[in-house]
């Protein structure tokens, strides 16, 4: 079951961590909609619970996708001879934030 305070939390959530617009037009339709379903009625759908349930996994996982692909384009550049002769360069590589900053800004 979905309430209009499930969805509205979650929307929230979204517009806030800016990761509305990391949403294709359909799921962003599809939330909008669910929001003022569920201000007239619970929503009781198992397709409609399913597919927002969906939407919101994509979400859920994005810092977790970024930080890997950051990962990734970390290890290539450890490779290189410049990181072998700066030892902060190599610290940088190997920390979360800064992974998760390479994966953001270097994928599109």
């Amino acid at each position: 079951m979905l309430t209009y305070l499930d969805i509205y939390s979650t929307y929230k959530n979204l517009i806030r961590k800016k990761l509305w617009n990391r949403l294709d037009k359909f799921d962003k339709a599809f939330v909008l909609s669910c929001l003022k379903l569920s201000k007239i009625k619970k929503i009781f759908n198992f397709e409609i619970i399913n597919t927002f349930k969906n939407i919101i996994s994509k979400i859920a996982n994005f810092r977790s996708r970024m930080t890997e692909k950051g990962r990734k384009i970390a290890e290539n550049a450890m490779t290189g001879s410049v990181a072998m002769i700066l030892g902060k360069l190599r610290d940088w590589y190997h920390d979360s934030n800064y992974q998760f900053w390479l994966g953001l800004a270097l994928t599109k």
